[in-house]
């Protein structure tokens, strides 16, 4: 009796050991599972993706470009973790405010770059803030004033933001100063002065222009830059990558990487990372669209030749590549694997090539169903979340999301600072909820593959103690048990 006993106690507390700390059995915490994908709530229709950083406490900030009214739009702030879910929305500015990119110090301030104005003329602005002080919903009143800093620019508000974590912030634009080209400007203070911008590479063809620009930096400092050139026509006809060395003096002369044959769709939609000593370019080319890629093992000087990763075809915008916390590079990117197969995916690099693709979520394409434009984070290393829209004009039917626990461990949490107390800060002005054109959760058919994420139990506060207590009444009531049989 007593053997069954023991038993039982090493039973009741594997069980209890499952359960973590969070409420979440450990069984639904089993890497690349991922969430039943749902809409994110109070989020515009028509607008695109968010743009979004990850703090060290549990915490995803999320940026968008909203229509608040018919004519308005609004830079948009919410938050998402994994206990809480999605915050509501509040405002950050007003006028018009396109983002194209942020990123987060080593000091906890946020750097955001955007434009204003129209397809014939526009600007780009800049403004920062400290986490501690968005964290807290401060809203507007968390922003510093925002800065014009370079004119001329567009006419379609692409553009990215990076900086070596200290003093050296980059922003690349496309614009028109000199003639339709890529343009950067550069700040050592940290975003307090900015230089003119410096022509990185023109056109010269009022009916072509630099679009879709994605940057990374390598550990001696240097910024690494790809892009598109689109035409009149408005496909990408060819892919070009330059580098600024680490002492910022002067940008080196594009290369193409890809080029669009008069057979493909086209060149376009080129994401770069440096990744283990190695510069990783992932784009799309080829007919039908194709995702290719091209490696560097000398900074940029000298590329592999093209390779094709995977049998999926589609254009679906710029694939995001992330770094975990167990050092592992992640992509996420819309696809297709057929005609009833259209979705968003996940993949791994496996040193020198990348893991087959899993479905987030796929299903055949309808007027509502066919995910694009993907954007993700990982969260506290471990935790991977991924937004995007649907090419669906008919209606248009906002954004969604599904998230994933890795397969890494989770960073030490580091509890934000104490909110600043601003005393002379602009009105927020607050937003009417927007009510969603089409039910929070997808149904289940056609697109759902998997089963429901067992691990989104509750955000209840109190769970994870009311399932630690089941197992220890058990055992109790064992011991009872145990007690009564040996008094007879």
């Amino acid at each position: 009796m007593l053997r069954i006993f023991y038993l039982s106690i090493i039973i009741l507390f594997t069980t209890l050991l499952t359960v973590n700390t969070r409420g979440h059995l450990a069984l639904a915490q089993e890497p690349h599972q991922w969430a039943n994908v749902e809409r994110i709530p109070n989020y515009d229709d028509a607008a695109e993706p968010p743009f979004m950083i990850a703090d060290q406490n549990r915490t995803v900030h999320a940026f968008s470009s909203e229509t608040i009214d018919s004519d308005a739009y609004y830079l948009i702030y919410r938050q998402w973790s994994l206990e809480e879910g999605w915050t509501d929305p509040i405002d950050i500015f007003a006028r018009n405010p396109k983002p194209f990119g942020l990123f987060m110090d080593d000091a906890g301030s946020v750097h955001l770059a955007f434009y204003r104005g129209t397809e014939v003329q526009a600007d780009v602005y800049y403004s920062t803030a400290k986490i501690a002080d968005i964290a807290q919903g401060l809203g507007a009143r968390a922003w510093s004033q925002e800065k014009l800093v370079a004119q001329d620019a567009g006419p379609f508000a692409f553009g990215h933001i990076i900086g070596d974590g200290k003093n050296n912030i980059f922003i690349l634009f496309e614009g028109k100063g000199e003639g339709n080209g890529l343009y950067s400007i550069h700040s050592s203070d940290g975003g307090n002065t900015w230089s003119e911008p410096i022509t990185i590479s023109l056109t010269y063809d009022e009916e072509r222009w630099a679009t879709r620009m994605s940057l990374t930096m390598d550990p001696q400092g240097a910024v690494h830059a790809v892009w598109a050139e689109w035409s009149s026509a408005g496909v990408g006809v060819d892919i070009r990558y330059a580098k600024l060395a680490p002492d910022y003096t002067e940008w080196s002369k594009p290369i193409v990487l890809a080029e669009k044959d008069p057979e493909d769709y086209e060149a376009d939609n080129p994401a770069i990372i440096y990744f283990n000593k190695e510069l990783i370019v992932v784009y799309q080319d080829d007919f039908p669209a194709t995702k290719a890629m091209r490696t560097s093992f000398d900074g940029g000087q000298t590329w592999s030749e093209p390779v094709i990763p995977w049998p999926h075809k589609g254009e679906y915008g710029q694939a995001n590549l992330l770094v975990d916390s167990n050092n592992t590079l992640h992509i996420i990117l819309g696809n297709r694997a057929g005609d009833d197969a259209h979705g968003m995916w996940h993949g791994v690099w496996l040193e020198n090539r990348w893991s087959e693709l899993e479905p987030i979520v796929t299903g055949p394409k309808t007027l509502q169903f066919d995910p694009t434009e993907p954007t993700a984070v990982i969260s506290q290393g471990n935790i991977l979340l991924a937004t995007w829209d649907h090419d669906s004009p008919d209606p248009e039917n906002g954004i969604w999301y599904s998230y994933t626990e890795l397969d890494a461990p989770e960073l030490p949490v580091v509890p934000l600072p104490t909110v600043t107390v601003l005393t002379s800060a602009p009105t927020v002005t607050p937003i009417p909820t927007l009510v969603p054109s089409t039910p929070s959760h997808r149904p289940a058919t056609p697109i759902a593959i998997h089963e429901s994420n067992l691990g989104t139990i509750s955000s209840t506060p109190s769970l994870p103690l009311m399932l630690s207590l089941i197992p220890v009444s058990l055992i109790i009531a064992a011991v009872f048990v145990v007690i009564r049989l040996n008094h007879r």
